[in-house]
């Protein structure tokens, strides 16, 4: 009898204590695989995130090359694929940058995403057949991604164009921050080269790459950044001076020696989304299908597609609105706490811009994530609703 009554005491005493390290293992092992988060690296992450882009962006840009490109050079490889895109056939007209690029076994036109936007009623390639003699081609079919996404048109070169063009390719893989750049195209109907650029930070959708001096570089957008071997690596797609960065919360708290460093930064979409957008366009024929997939610590949130943007990203904590990011131009979809401090068990809420097509009849759709857990909740049409009253 004393045997059983000292065995059930010991069960007492250990039995709890086995259930309690077999729970604490299970929590190890799905903080080991991401799944749970505990306090201290949430927001210990949160901070080099933050550390790291201010030394990536905030140092002092190097001098840097633009030159007019000579009519030698422009008979050259690189400049024989570069054309102009511009809005109907008028001789007159305004011009943007463009290339031809082999995507996937299939030749396809790029520009920037809003120089198509900004041409769409009434779209056309100039293209330079012989010294001062141009051609003047519509663009009949095309697809556009989101200017403050994707910001990249792919267009169907018409046959009789093709002749007069070099047609490149694609490198294997987007310039790497710390890396530098040339890039080829037309600066107000000019030929015209930037070259010796860094790449200071990076996204899945896009580049920002170092200031240069003051240069009016209007028809630049669409140019190809190339590499040494003249493979497409991105493409440029514009640059925000200070008025611009002066509408962005972020900017305006920074330091104001930090401000005036960047004057301007240049942005260019990497190589991966215009095969990504080519991919999709092949397969389903349009850009709702394919994209890039959202992330929370590595948790999937939903794809964001071409012609989508992030509006917004919010911060809860017991159900509290502490933070908020907006219209930040930084967001990289997968990894969208980067710029919060958190706590486990906070929420993203994270608001996508859609626009309405004949598919999508909602302008915007919102996610819920549970950055311990990963657990995702869509926003309903009425928690929504506010939201969509604010833009």
């Amino acid at each position: 009898m004393k045997k059983i009554i000292v065995f059930l005491l010991l069960c007492n005493l250990f039995v709890p204590a086995y259930a309690q390290l077999k729970n604490i293992s299970g929590a190890v092992k799905r903080i080991r695989a991401g799944h749970l988060l505990p306090r201290p690296s949430v927001s210990r992450w949160s901070r080099q995130a933050n550390l790291a882009l201010e030394r990536k962006l905030y140092q002092t840009p190097r001098a840097v090359a633009s030159t007019p490109i000579s009519s030698s050079l422009k008979k050259g490889h690189k400049m024989r694929s570069a054309f102009q895109v511009q809005y109907t056939d008028g001789p007159a007209q305004e011009t943007a940058s463009a290339f031809a690029i082999n995507l996937n076994g299939k030749i396809w036109g790029i520009t920037a995403g809003h120089v198509m936007r900004n041409i769409s009623a009434k779209p056309h390639m100039k293209v330079e057949t012989t010294p001062g003699v141009f051609s003047i081609a519509p663009i009949k079919k095309f697809f556009i991604g989101n200017p403050r996404g994707m910001d990249i048109a792919l267009f169907e070169i018409p046959s009789t164009e093709l002749a007069h063009l070099t047609i490149l390719q694609p490198a294997k893989r987007s310039p790497l921050v710390g890396e530098t750049i040339s890039v080829s195209g037309f600066s107000q109907k000019q030929a015209w080269s930037l070259s010796g650029e860094k790449v200071l930070f990076s996204t899945p959708l896009k580049l920002f790459i170092q200031k240069t001096f003051e240069q009016d570089l209007r028809g630049f957008c669409g140019s190809p950044i190339v590499t040494a071997e003249g493979r497409v690596s991105a493409v440029y797609s514009g640059f925000a001076d200070i008025p611009i960065l002066r509408q962005f919360d972020w900017f305006n708290d920074l330091p104001w020696d930090t401000r005036e460093a960047m004057s301007s930064l240049h942005y260019a979409i990497p190589i991966e989304v215009l095969e990504l957008m080519a991919k999709g366009i092949e397969q389903n024929g349009s850009l709702l299908k394919n994209g890039t997939m959202m992330k929370v610590f590595h948790h999937p949130v939903a794809l964001l597609h071409p012609n989508e943007y992030i509006m917004s990203v919010e911060q809860f904590r017991n159900g509290e609105k502490i933070g908020k990011i907006h219209k930040n131009p930084f967001i990289n979809p997968e990894k969208l706490e980067q710029f919060f401090e958190l706590e486990e068990n906070d929420v993203l809420r994270v608001y996508v811009n859609r626009p309405q097509t004949v598919e999508v009849r909602t302008a915007y759709v919102g996610y819920d994530i549970n950055v311990s857990t990963g657990e995702v909740t869509e926003l309903s049409e009425k928690e929504l609703f506010p939201f969509s009253n604010l833009f």
